[in-house]
């Protein structure tokens, strides 16, 4: 409370951990013996790298079964670190990279090569809320090299208390995933002015940070962030730059029910262009994000039998993603045609012949909307203890953007089948509704030796009552033993389950473009014609698409040496046989070809005209379709090894 009192009511007797954590603090951690009322008075130390001794690197977490890293504070300030990219350095399983904040950035653990299930990047929680990348659409073709991952750079580090990192078999709890699960917890609580900054030869970073106390009436947290950064000094051709405001708020309506209410600001832009000392001839891109987002997070503490604590999370984000690219288009044969029919048909085709300046826009409008509640309790029978958690989640992705589209269409950026424009608003939600269950399972058979059992179950259905429905049932098991007073054995098994997202779901139309009429007399420019015959193909959506299903297996030895140390390997495989992919599926359609000597009206002075009912030649032809299915196989499998 106010007073800084807690209390614990209805614990059962047996040995406890006591964890006592606030922002600004070091950890205390205490074992006590319950078996009668206790009033306990704890002093905590303000955290400093001044310290005798300081923990720089991520910590392993020991409390959970699941294989999982904690960073501290302590290790975000000695690392100096300006965004949550640089925070992920010190995970084990993440490739090294140098920093650079021009560049986009996201998470893919114990992951070697990006693909079509991976490119989605490891799931970001902050606060309780996931940070969806759901809702990002793209124009032109299903790729491979499609970039929709949480871009990190934009989670200022100085406000960030702490983050755990889940590369095993997560809880239940947690779903949409891929390769791994970053829970980031943002300061709240007392804290005195900081102001912080950061410069070096490729970046500028300053913060601004304080945590009020209003008394009865709660506490507020106020965060300012900025960054600049250049992709280097000497040439100035890519910037970034960076603004976040967050502002929480913390209050008891009561003793037993607590809540924080968050909001978040983002504003950051990306450029590239030629260097300020070079000539300008007006080619740049520019990508303009602005976010907005808000958290709140609630528990109350019911104290019945089978419902311990009620934990409830609501969060809603909108915002907006502009991008422009204005380039010169070249024309390298001579002759460049300029396709922009979006039906099927036979169309009469205006060309260039010399480069143009064009520009092209993409306007996304990404928003989701997020609620979990949950329930809390557990029971104690004899040496044996179960804390049990169930809960249900609702998540709902969209986008409202304009899509992409050119400033002039006459002059696109992209005068190719890739190069129409998408509307964004055309494309329907993401629903997505989920239920779970887990027992988290100890049995103290006696003073050295401990099993600890997790069991989770978790069930989501995507699009449900729609005629994309479709649902996946998530098993996920972990298991420690202590073996002897220096050996704990552990294992698990799970499966994770990650949408296809809207982009996958609903891809963007087909176009094939072949020529039908090239008629040139360079001495009649009146009668030259250029005709293409245009066949679309608009895939309402992907059919008997599924939810890309991750099975993970490890197995790991925790070793206790003298003097503190500690010792763990770890061997992990993870496989997934149904990732996202094309699909081989293929139409076939004819077309006409028409020459001046059959199908081509000409008359030297005047335009030339097709005759469309004696062409010259027909064709019979097959396309691609562009659909998307779970036609991708990626397993991954390594060591890892941990000694402290």
């Amino acid at each position: 409370d106010v007073d800084g009192k807690a209390t614990f009511q209805k614990v059962p007797s047996g040995q406890y951990t006591l964890k006592v954590s606030y922002v600004g603090y070091e950890t205390y951690t205490s074992l006590l013996r319950v078996d009668k009322d206790l009033t306990l008075s704890i002093q905590l130390v303000p955290t400093s790298l001044a310290l005798k001794e300081v923990v720089v690197t991520a910590k392993t977490k020991t409390s959970g079964a699941s294989t999982a890293s904690v960073i501290g504070r302590q290790a975000i300030d000695h690392l100096q670190a300006s965004s949550l990219a640089d925070i992920m350095q010190l995970i084990p399983g993440k490739v090294m990279t140098n920093t650079d904040l021009t560049q986009q950035s996201n998470l893919q653990l114990r992951t070697l090569r990006n693909n079509n299930t991976s490119a989605f990047g490891s799931s970001i929680v902050v606060d309780g809320v996931p940070l969806s990348n759901n809702g990002q659409l793209t124009q032109g073709q299903f790729s491979s090299a499609t970039f929709v991952g949480t871009d990190l750079r934009q989670i200022a580090a100085d406000n960030i208390d702490n983050v755990e990192v889940v590369r095993g078999i997560p809880s239940a709890e947690y779903g949409d995933l891929t390769s791994g699960l970053v829970i980031v917890h943002s300061k709240m609580g007392v804290t005195p002015w900081q102001l912080k900054a950061k410069v070096n030869p490729v970046m500028t970073n300053a913060s601004l940070t304080k945590g009020f106390s209003l008394n009865k009436a709660g506490i507020m947290n106020v965060n300012f962030d900025y960054a600049k950064a250049w992709g280097d000094p000497r040439q100035k051709t890519r910037s970034f730059d960076r603004y976040t405001f967050n502002l929480g708020y913390s209050y008891d309506i009561s003793k037993q029910w607590h809540t924080e209410t968050k909001f978040r600001m983002l504003s950051a832009r990306d450029w590239t262009g030629n260097d300020p000392d070079a000539k300008q001839d007006g080619s740049d891109t520019k990508n303009q994000t602005l976010n907005f987002g808000m958290t709140h997070n609630g528990r109350i503490s019911v104290d019945k039998r089978f419902m311990r604590m009620l934990n409830y999370t609501v969060g809603i984000s909108y915002g907006g993603v502009d991008n422009v690219q204005t380039r010169y288009v070249p024309v390298s044969t001579g002759l460049l045609p300029i396709l922009t029919s979006r039906e099927t048909g036979y169309f009469n085709v205006p060309w260039k012949t010399q480069s143009y300046l064009a520009t092209g826009r993409t306007e996304s409008r990404p928003g989701n909307v997020y609620a979990k509640l949950s329930d809390t309790f557990y029971f104690k029978m004899g040496k044996t203890r179960q804390n049990i958690k169930a809960g249900l989640e609702y998540h709902y992705d969209w986008n409202n953007g304009r899509g992409y589209y050119n400033d002039v269409d006459s002059l696109p950026l992209r005068p190719n089948s890739n190069g129409r424009p998408r509307a964004f608003n055309d494309v329907p939600g993401l629903h997505q509704l989920a239920a779970f269950a887990e027992d988290n399972f100890l049995w103290n058979i006696n003073k050295v030796n401990r099993l600890n059992v997790n069991f989770g179950l978790r069930f989501t259905t995507m699009q449900p009552f729609s005629n994309v429905a479709t649902a996946s049932l998530s098993p996920r098991l972990n298991v420690s033993f202590s073996a002897t007073r220096w050996l704990d054995i552990r294992g698990g098994i799970g499966l994770n389950s990650k949408t296809p997202g809207l982009a996958y779901l609903y891809p963007d139309s087909k176009y094939d473009d072949r020529v039908v009429a090239n008629y040139m007399p360079q001495s009649d420019r009146a009668a030259q014609l250029l005709a293409y015959h245009t066949q679309a193909y608009t895939v309402p959506y992907s059919k008997d698409l599924k939810n890309a299903t991750t099975t993970k297996v490890e197995f790991g030895l925790d070793i206790k040496l003298r003097g503190g140390r500690r010792l763990s390997l770890l061997a992990y495989q993870d496989r997934t046989p149904n990732g996202f992919g094309s699909v081989s599926d293929f139409m076939v359609y004819p077309y006409s070809i028409y020459t001046p000597a059959q199908g081509l009206n000409i008359t030297p002075g005047s335009a030339t005209t097709i005759d469309y009912t004696n062409p010259y030649r027909t064709l019979d032809v097959f396309m691609t379709t562009g659909r998307v299915g779970n036609t991708n196989t990626t397993v991954n499998k390594g060591v890892e090894f941990d000694f402290d």
